[in-house]
């Protein structure tokens, strides 16, 4: 099997309260290994992040890294994510990841976490 990896992806918007994205990912990788020990995922599971993602920057890492799973750390509202530079409706970003899918086939992302305010 292919290995899988997780793209971190965090953004702070100026208008809103700053989160804490390096410590939010360190604590998602702490806990990812803690039960199990990091050489029982060694080239199984890779991390890769972005803690200043815009929407372009995010298709490019997409594209560049190709995650199994997004997780989303950001500011968001029912219909979508606040990314540097603006916000990101989340239909727009379902038809880019469903793009990513068909390009990519077999290796495509298979799941999305939204851990954002609002995100509905």
């Amino acid at each position: 099997p292919s290995p899988f990896t997780v793209l971190f992806v965090g953004a702070n918007v100026e208008e809103q309260t700053k989160l804490k994205l390096e410590e939010e990912l360190r604590v998602l990788r702490s806990a990812f290994v803690s039960k199990q020990g990091e050489n029982c995922w060694k080239g199984w599971v890779t991390f890769e992040h972005n803690c200043h993602a815009d929407a372009n920057s995010l298709m490019e890492q997409i594209m560049e890294c190709e995650p199994t799973i997004v997780h989303f750390a950001c500011h968001g509202e029912p219909t979508g994510i606040y990314l540097k530079g603006g916000y990101l409706d989340s239909a727009d970003l379902a038809d880019a990841i469903l793009a990513v899918n068909k390009e990519r086939g077999a290796q495509r992302i298979r799941l999305v976490i939204a851990n954002a305010c609002m995100s509905g």
